[in-house]
Parts: structure tokens; sequence; C-alpha cells
């Protein structure tokens, strides 16, 4: 128990010498206030659009019931998956 309490009071020492020094530390409204003056010059600003146009397709439904089969053949020529059923 004493050395517990040993321990708690250094742990509560020095976490709070290091929250004294914090004291200058203030939430900013805007991220301008972060930023010192003069260090961050932008010479130049463009927004670049890559995708002005896009095509949209509606996904035909699926009304086949049977299930069916999905199935892979490998390079060795072994079949796989299948097994039928909807997830």
């Amino acid at each position: 128990m004493v050395s517990l309490a040993i321990g708690l009071v250094a742990a509560l020492v020095v976490t709070g010498f290091m929250r004294g020094q914090l004291k200058t530390v203030r939430r900013k409204a805007a991220a301008s206030d972060y930023v010192r003056p003069g260090s961050m010059n932008v010479a130049y600003a463009n927004d670049v659009f890559l995708y002005s146009h896009v095509n949209r397709t509606a996904k035909p439904k699926d009304n086949d019931s049977s299930g069916g089969s999905a199935t892979h053949t490998s390079s060795s020529g072994t079949t796989h998956g299948g097994g039928g059923g909807k997830f």
C-alpha cells in the first residue's frame, strides 16, 4: 500500500508539472490563428475538377429465381466456386 501511495503521489506531481506548462495553450476559433504570419505564402491557388460528366445507368433487376452458379477455372484446370443459390 505504501509503494502504491508513493507512486500515485509521484504521478500526480509529474502530471501537475506538465499541466502547468500548458497554461498558455488555448483553443482557437479559426485555422488561420495557428499559422505564423509570413510563414505560409500561397502563390497560386486553383481547383481542378477531373470529371465534370458522370453517366449513370440503372442496374438491371435480376428476376431469375433459379439461382445459377458462378464458377472459375484456375490455371491448373481445377474448377472452383459454384454452389448455386442466392446470398
